[in-house]
């Protein structure tokens, strides 16, 4: 088993670009999986209508984590960089590590 050491702080603007990075990540991906169950539904194959709502959900997370990811990114940019915040116990809560 690794132990894995989280810094105690984090610089403010850091924290915020890399959210904003991770958040552009997600909707690429997103927008990936959209455009395939986009061509699976013009295809008509079976399942399409099924898969037509749930191309409404991914278009909304594409979009959402699109302008999550600017607007985070704008504020990293606005952030000092000289101001920290206290990431080590709140970071243990999350499960993926490659986060």
């Amino acid at each position: 088993m690794t132990m894995h050491h989280f810094p105690e702080q984090v610089v403010l603007r850091n924290f915020l670009a890399n959210l904003s990075e991770e958040l552009r990540h997600l909707a690429s991906a997103a927008l990936e999986i959209e455009d395939r169950v986009g061509d699976v539904i013009a295809e008509g194959l079976a399942g399409g209508e099924r898969l037509s709502s749930s191309l409404q959900g991914l278009d909304h997370l594409v979009q959402t984590a699109n302008e999550l990811s600017v607007f985070i990114g704008a504020l990293s940019q606005s952030a000092d960089e000289s101001t920290t915040i206290p990431v080590s116990g709140h970071i243990r809560a999350i499960g993926l590590r490659s986060l």
